[in-house]
């Protein structure tokens, strides 16, 4: 039976100063985000080649606000990755990387705002998070988004939406 397979990495500021140091004159500075390559590499080999790789991490993979490495991403696809779950942006957010090539397309999956406080969230965005549901054969996968419209109330169903996953 085939297996899928998730490991889960860090994302950084490539520095080994932290915080980074503060910007002069009021700029602000932007620092690239990265993977650590090292981890990758090790995460690759003990993963081999799956059908379906899941990878996790904090910050977004697309985007504005996306880690700038991606030959992490590229390297991920060869080794049968097809799926990225990240935080960080506090709002569901879909996207695809390698979109058109169906070999190399990862589907990008930003996790929403489960334990967001209403000022960490865009304005008007409840908390939520993603389920991800996928087939036994590991062919096909739906992302379900599940939202709390009040503080205290349930997190309600929302719909499925499934992920145009490539080939691989």
């Amino acid at each position: 039976m085939p297996y899928c397979r998730s490991i889960q990495l860090a994302s950084v500021l490539p520095s080994h100063r932290f915080p980074p140091r503060p910007a002069s004159r009021g700029v602000r500075r932007k620092t690239a985000l990265t993977l650590n390559n090292d981890a990758l590499s090790a995460a690759l080999r003990e993963a081999k080649q799956v059908p379906l790789g899941i990878a996790v991490w904090h910050h977004a993979a697309a985007g504005d606000r996306k880690i700038a490495d991606t030959e992490a991403t590229k390297r991920l696809a060869d080794a049968g990755f097809r799926i990225v779950l990240h935080g960080d942006v506090h709002r569901e957010r879909d996207d695809a990387l390698d979109y058109l090539d169906d070999a190399r397309r990862i589907c990008v999956v930003g996790s929403g705002s489960f334990g967001a406080a209403a000022k960490d969230r865009p304005e008007s965005t409840p908390r939520s998070y993603s389920l991800l549901r996928v087939a036994r054969n590991l062919k096909t996968v739906e992302v379900e988004r599940r939202h709390q419209r009040t503080a205290e109330g349930p997190y309600e169903a929302g719909p499925r939406n499934p992920l145009p996953l490539g080939t691989g």
